[in-house]
């Protein structure tokens, strides 16, 4: 009984570990506003990926900004117009960032371009220079014609332009030249699903450009002014440079990349000294949970133990890993996340162990973990289709199914018990 009590006070000890980590990753220190013009942002999409939302350009920008820095005032201005961009909607927007601006002095303030125009125009430039020398931060997307040429705002001295690439090299549309200040990551794919009776609707965004290459480094300067309140925007815009990975391409070499490949980790340490612990602390204390509960159970079940070892380890913590950010991290996200579930779904979680429990002898604290991996699973089911297709949906339901049997069949062997594994899987 000692022995047990020893297993639950480590346990308990790294549980709340845990959450302090992750009440840590989600705190936020001081307010910043974000700009984005382009077309119409829908918060709808942008704040939980919902359904009735417009997956566009715009709400995609927002999205990309908003799942890293939820905390960001987050505003927008649509320029667009019958399909195309407005110019004098575009030059409006710059004027009202400018007037707020004005209003708010103290504030740090950053706007995100993902558009361009081909020609520079007296007019554009002096409405960007008078945002830059107010101290507001332009970041531009450098364009996707895989072209020398400067498109604008981002050709503009002052004015962030931001290439797509990795650091495995650049990507092939992304313009390049002396212009680019920097790079990051271009690709984007969403999906959001609603559940009908006659089964799941989907609607899905996927696309490739400097318009989703600008937006994450926006994130990461937004990233840093809140995690800093007295950080300038200037100052943050200086450690992102200084801290940018090579890219092994040509282009890199002939300085047409900028500094290089945005490094969000390396970045956002310099002004957090714990910022690798919270990062990462979670992933040492799933190892150190998974290895107290592999010495638990084995020494109490010692084969069935090991079966279940087997099992947490190819199945619960990888799961479990991929989900830090989501079950962990960010409550707020964990919230959005869970508010996407349908009556179904919760029907769903609730049925299968009830049911269990009420037609079968078998022991409860099996099913009980049955039931947390199903709850896993679903979060993961929720999750990842933003990743993968949406037939993810329907494999994960599958893969549920199949766990449970591993489960129910482990225990209709009696292997929790025995000392060795009985191969007629029929005994009662």
């Amino acid at each position: 009984m000692k022995y047990k009590k020893s297993y639950f006070i480590l346990l308990l000890l790294l549980l709340v570990l845990l959450i302090c980590t992750s009440l840590a990753n989600a705190r936020s220190n001081s307010p910043v506003t974000v700009f984005i013009i382009d077309t119409k942002v829908d918060f709808a999409f942008v704040e939980n990926l919902a359904m009735d939302g417009q997956i566009n350009h715009g709400s995609v920008v927002g999205r990309i900004i908003y799942q890293e820095v939820p905390e960001v005032n987050l505003r927008s201005y649509s320029v667009e117009e019958e399909g195309s961009i407005n110019e004098q909607l575009y030059y409006d927007a710059l004027r009202k960032i400018a007037s707020y601006n004005k209003e708010y002095p103290n504030q740090r303030i950053i706007v995100n371009i993902s558009l361009g125009f081909s020609k520079a125009g007296d007019k554009h430039k002096t409405l960007i220079n008078d945002l830059v020398n107010r101290g507001v931060i332009v970041i531009a997307a450098g364009g996707n014609e895989s072209s020398e040429q400067a498109i604008y705002p981002a050709g503009f001295k002052g004015t962030v332009a931001v290439g797509n690439a990795t650091a495995d090299a650049k990507a092939a549309s992304s313009n390049y030249g002396d212009f680019i200040d920097l790079c990051a990551p271009g690709s984007v794919k969403y999906i959001s699903r609603l559940y009908l009776p006659q089964g799941v609707t989907v609607k899905s965004f996927k696309a490739v450009g400097t318009s989703f290459s600008a937006p994450r480094v926006v994130a990461l300067l937004a990233k840093l002014l809140t995690l800093q309140p007295n950080l300038s925007g200037q100052r943050g815009l200086d450690l992102i440079l200084n801290n940018t990975d090579v890219i092994d391409d040509p282009k890199y070499e002939q300085g047409l990349l900028g500094t290089g490949v945005i490094n969000v980790d390396r970045t956002l340490a310099q002004v957090d000294p714990y910022y690798y612990f919270k990062a990462y602390g979670i992933n040492v204390l799933w190892g150190l949970v998974f290895i107290i509960l592999s010495i638990y159970w084995f020494n109490k079940y010692q084969i069935g133990g090991l079966f279940l070892t087997i099992l947490f380890f190819l199945v619960v913590f990888p799961v479990a890993f991929l989900l830090q950010e989501l079950l962990l991290v960010d409550g707020q996200n964990l919230w959005y996340a869970y508010k996407q579930l349908e009556v179904v779904d919760y029907l769903y979680l609730m049925l299968v162990p009830v049911v269990i429990l009420k037609i079968t002898s078998w022991q409860s604290k099996f099913v009980l973990v049955n039931y947390l991996l199903g709850l896993l699973l679903l979060a993961l089911n929720i999750d990842l289709p933003n990743i993968f297709s949406c037939s993810t949906t329907m494999y994960l339901r599958s893969g549920l199914g199949l766990i449970t049997l591993l489960f129910w069949g482990g225990e209709r062997l009696r292997i929790y018990q025995a000392k060795y594994v009985i191969i007629n899987i029929f005994i009662v």
